[in-house]
């Protein structure tokens, strides 16, 4: 052989070598398998591939600028060793820590609530299915959600622990350290609309290796929630709405761009405070609500009250609304758990068809005459 063919030889094998081991380095095209299929959530992304799933994690708070990065597999040899430096969940999970109630109905949905071993005060999940589970001990209660027994979570053998922080001055992830159990941040509590809420249970649906499930179940609730928004578009009366109540001396309501002013907004109604800007609460003093909102036809969500007697027991003022002379006050309060917890704290944020389709039957009757409501009860 002479030189000139043994130098292309040599050339070929090398360009082999190194096709090869780029098709073990690196991960196939997002035009291939890895394309990210959340629409709607702004907190979290998803690429799925034939071995592993890259879950990454942004915007967990207002103002967040740090993006986290997962990978998940079946086993830590299907990760590509381009990777390996990403922190790594074993899936499917069969043992979970949750921090929040708005995590709970994923795992009902999925049908995976055997898969929940410790939460912080218990009392407050609603879930029956889950609610046998705590009675029956299957379920570690770890105390407050801002200090968490570590012992407690410790024993109860947890895979994971799926948290959420709401500024910077709390690191879980050196919190959990010492007990070398990983930490998932979710960031559902930031998102600022219906349907981004509720696409997390793709979050969780790729932690359980039921992505699929998963895309059918949101797909179905985001179907039903558009031909609900549809359908009352077209009605000409907006009634109009005021929200909220006095926490001491001030008012809160939802600001014009939050999730509970789109509600109102997507059901065919006129939010007193529609064109205030902002996601969080507002703030006003009951003088300013009460020139504003004295007329309005429905008052939603007057917090904690679920009784007008309460009402005017707690304020004798709240009596001169006309929505409250008229008995057009309704409240999602007094659906609860067995041992308190409020059904639409846990649960809305999954599911906003059925708020949608409580809302819908508030303000439009005569849209859906036989429905019978999920969360909202007149205040009567």
């Amino acid at each position: 052989m002479n030189a000139r063919m043994l130098r292309l030889k040599i050339i070929v094998i090398y360009l082999f070598l190194a096709i090869a081991f780029q098709c073990k380095e690196a991960p196939k095209s997002k035009t291939e398998s890895g394309i990210n299929k959340i629409t709607e959530a702004k907190g979290f992304s998803l690429y799925n591939y034939s071995d592993f799933k890259i879950l990454s994690v942004q915007e967990y708070f207002p103002g967040a600028t740090q993006q986290f990065k997962y990978v998940l597999a079946k086993d830590r040899s299907q990760v590509p060793d381009s990777l390996r430096k990403l922190p790594f969940i074993r899936i499917p999970i069969t043992k979970i820590a949750l921090s929040s109630t708005t995590h709970i109905p994923s795992l009902v949905l999925l049908g995976v609530e055997s898969r929940l071993v410790a939460f912080p005060n218990t009392s407050y999940i609603s879930s029956p299915n889950i609610r046998k589970r705590i009675d029956n001990g299957a379920v570690i209660d770890l105390g407050s959600n801002q200090e968490i027994d570590l012992e407690k979570l410790a024993v109860s053998k947890a895979e994971l622990y799926v948290g959420y922080q709401i500024d910077q001055s709390r690191n879980l992830n050196e919190t959990l350290k010492s007990i070398n159990i990983p930490i998932l941040l979710n960031a559902d509590w930031n998102e600022q609309t219906a349907l981004g809420k509720a696409e997390y249970i793709k979050f969780f649906g790729a932690l359980y290796d039921k992505d699929a499930e998963a895309e059918k179940i949101y797909n179905q609730i985001k179907s039903k929630y558009l031909q609900l928004k549809e359908k009352v578009a077209l009605e000409k009366n907006k009634p109009s709405v005021m929200a909220g109540a006095l926490l001491e001396d001030s008012w809160y309501a939802p600001q014009g761009n939050s999730w509970g002013a789109q509600f109102i907004k997507d059901a065919g109604a006129s939010y007193i405070y529609a064109n205030t800007t902002g996601t969080g609460s507002l703030k006003y003093d009951l003088e300013k609500v009460y020139s504003d909102c004295k007329a309005a036809d429905y008052w939603i969500g007057p917090a904690q009250f679920e009784t007008r007697q309460q009402l005017l027991e707690a304020d004798s003022r709240y009596g001169k609304f006309a929505a409250f002379q008229n008995k057009k006050i309704y409240s999602y309060s007094s659906k609860k758990g067995a041992t308190g917890g409020v059904l639409f704290y846990e649960l809305a944020s999954h599911r906003p068809d059925l708020v949608l389709e409580d809302l819908v039957s508030i303000f439009h009757p005569h849209l859906l005459p036989n429905h019978k409501p999920y969360f909202f009860t007149a205040v009567l």
